[in-house]
């Protein structure tokens, strides 16, 4: 079945034939030619997938239509906002962008403006599983489209009339919806529009169970995307063949494909394709017994998660997996409850085959083994994905995991400056979207670099090298990993300014010395660091400066014939607890 974000995406390609309206108008009528430039050069960028050049340049157009006082142009600027946020999954600013938009174009009378606004807005509520608003919106934009003569249009509008219906459970209608815009396509020869319903049409099959036929219509779709060069479609088609696969049990087929989409969607930066494709990839392997393919594609897939309340179900699932694998006594509970929740999310997010037949008890039994013998891989995976590995086969082994002494550990603190402040500058909503920004970058970062991370605190943030694992680089793998978070900073830092908006500005301290590490708690445990290192550590990041890399003189004295770095003396700095201590930046060395 069609994801949320694939329809919104859909919707977006319903636009090439929608947008010039505005655009004829504008010229018609010798509106702002600034305006319109900023607007397409925008969306070259925007299809380019540079997305924050693009964000760049439509505040300079909303600006510019604002002074122009003209309804018209401002509707349109509006619009594309309200495009680009859907690219980029922020669907609330979206939301209120289309919103706008729409109010001037009923203000104009321009019915294909307001057609095409309920498109967007419709497709948003679908991506938000809000279909009820969804089909009101949808409705409003059909009625438009078949008053006039643009049966493109018309098509377009039956296909997403067809979608929602298939959501609501009408899966007839939805087949009829699709068969209607079908036979539009072909009337007009659009490969590419016939491609697309094809998919509509094949997901409806796959409601009914029909998984061989539907099979066949998406094999076909994809052929026709490739014929026509619509890649992101063709990488979207490919992810949703290997998930049939997977359905079909046909686990090697369905990690080939999603092997291909995730290649493709890697090389044109394709974000969303890479995380449902690795997703794909992490069900294929474990199915397959490949644990360490799983393991390494399970982690991509959440390192790319970049939405809060993904983050937020990462956190309640990992809460009912540990439940299921350590607290034994609870058992028969654990089962029910992962098995409901597994198969609820299952409906929710593809409908595929599930409980279609309340009265089909056999089914409901194997479906229940099925979740129950899948628990303990899965509970696996998301327990390393908590704990170092090592961390994680002792706490397994013995239901706990001894606290470790560890000689030498080079441990990274940061923090932002005036962070207080800056949260009286911003919504709670856009604090927290730039502070998970951040903090998602700096994961990644940890994991190249291989060092630990340990746990955030508010705005700030703590990592570790040289543990679980001792090894003799933890300093490197610390001053490297922690110019790179002070790179990124600095970019975000950079974009914000050009927009006129609040930016963070970060410290980076490091110290290298002794530890005791651990995991702290029986429930929702987390695996955590002690010892006076810590607090010097801190102690450098407190004493730093914006943007750069404090580091201590016991982790000076391990990197000073390093090459690769190069360092400027602080002389001894007051550290607050600790008296003077002698303290240095340290750079790259270019």
């Amino acid at each position: 079945m069609l994801s949320p974000k694939k329809i919104v995406f859909l919707f977006l390609l319903s636009l090439s034939s929608s947008l010039s309206f505005s655009q004829e108008a504008m010229v018609d009528t010798s509106l702002n030619f600034e305006v319109i430039n900023l607007i397409n050069t925008a969306a070259e960028l925007r299809n380019g997938v540079e997305y924050n050049e693009a964000e760049i340049l439509l505040s300079k157009a909303l600006v510019r239509a604002e002074k122009s006082k003209s309804l018209s142009v401002l509707a349109k600027v509006r619009f594309e906002i309200g495009i680009l946020n859907i690219y980029q999954g922020n669907y609330t600013e979206a939301l209120s962008n289309l919103q706008l938009g729409l109010s001037i174009y009923e203000r104009l009378g321009d019915e294909n403006g307001i057609a095409v606004s309920h498109e967007g807005i419709g497709s948003i509520y679908y991506g938000q599983k809000e279909y009820s608003k969804a089909r009101v919106s949808y409705e409003k934009c059909l009625l438009i489209k078949e008053k006039g003569d643009d049966k493109r249009s018309i098509a377009n509008a039956l296909n997403n009339m067809g979608c929602v219906s298939s959501k609501m459970g009408n899966s007839l209608e939805a087949i009829e919806f699709h068969r209607k815009s079908l036979a539009i396509w072909e009337e007009l020869g659009s490969v590419s529009g016939k491609a697309i319903t094809l998919e509509h049409l094949a997901n409806c099959l796959i409601i009914d169970l029909k998984l061989d036929e539907a099979l066949s219509m998406l094999l076909k779709s994809h052929k026709m995307l490739q014929h026509v060069s619509n890649e992101r479609q063709s990488v979207l088609l490919a992810i949703e063949i290997g998930n049939l696969m997977w359905d079909m049990k046909r686990y090697k087929d369905a990690a080939s494909w999603c092997n291909q989409a995730y290649d493709y969607a890697l090389k044109r930066n394709y974000r969303q394709e890479q995380q449902k494709s690795c997703y794909c990839l992490y069900k294929s392997y474990q199915s397959l017994n490949k644990s360490e393919l799983a393991l390494t594609n399970y982690k991509k897939y959440v390192a790319m998660r970049d939405s809060i309340f993904g983050q937020e179900m990462t956190k309640e699932i990992t809460e009912l997996e540990m439940n299921y694998a350590f607290e034994k006594e609870q058992l028969a509970d654990s089962l029910r409850y992962v098995a409901e929740g597994q198969l609820q999310k299952s409906r929710i997010q593809r409908q595929r085959i599930g409980l279609v037949s309340i009265g089909s008890m056999l089914f409901l039994a194997t479906a229940l083994a099925f979740v129950v013998l899948q628990g303990k891989q899965k509970s696996d995976l998301l327990l390393l994905n908590i704990l170092p590995k090592a961390t994680a086969i002792e706490l397994k082994k013995k239901g706990k995991a001894e606290a470790k002494h560890y000689d030498s550990v080079s441990i990274l603190f940061t923090d932002f400056k005036g962070f207080t402040s800056l949260s009286e500058q911003l919504s709670p909503e856009d604090l927290v979207k730039d502070l998970d920004k951040c903090f998602s970058a700096f994961d990644r970062i940890c994991e190249t670099h291989g060092i630990e991370k340990i746990k955030t605190i508010g705005d700030a943030y703590m990592a570790a090298g040289g543990l679980p694992i001792t090894n003799n680089t933890h300093a490197v793998d610390a001053v490297n990993a922690a110019l790179e978070m002070a790179e990124v900073v600095s970019r975000e830092k950079a974009k914000k300014m050009a927009e006129g908006h609040p930016f963070f500005e970060i410290r980076i301290g490091i110290h290298t010395g002794p530890v005791v590490a651990g995991i702290v708690g029986v429930k929702k445990f987390q695996y955590d660091i002690w010892g006076d290192t810590v607090n010097t550590a801190s102690r450098m990041e407190s004493s730093g400066e914006v943007g750069k890399v404090n580091i201590s003189e016991a982790t000076y004295k391990l990197l000073k014939n390093d090459a690769s770095f190069c360092f400027t003396s602080r002389g001894k700095i007051e550290a607050k607890g600790k008296g003077k201590m002698e303290m240095y930046f340290a750079e790259a060395k270019t």
